[in-house]
């Protein structure tokens, strides 16, 4: 579950980058729900990429982790089969 967030994540990610990258302007963001402020392009773009960059590593030790966690697993299924089969 938490990978499909962070998947989901990093697709919105990029999304924001692409659509920044269009402006030609200042850009407007909110914060929160209650406070806009004016941004550079340069601001979000350095922002939004290091963001990626962080999912990007969140993801890759969560995948680390799941092939651990499987081999284990596997290790563990092939141990209590050799015990029941004697």
């Amino acid at each position: 579950m938490q990978k499909n967030a962070f998947s989901m994540e990093s697709n919105e990610t990029d999304f924001i980058i692409k659509e920044v990258e269009k402006t030609k302007n200042e850009i407007s963001r909110i914060i929160g729900n209650q406070v806009v402020i004016k941004t550079t392009k340069d601001e979000i773009l350095k922002e939004m990429k290091k963001k990626k960059e962080l999912i990007e590593a969140r993801m890759k030790t969560i995948n680390e982790q799941e092939k651990k966690f499987s081999e284990r697993i596997e290790k563990i299924r092939d141990e209590i089969m050799k015990k029941i089969q004697g």
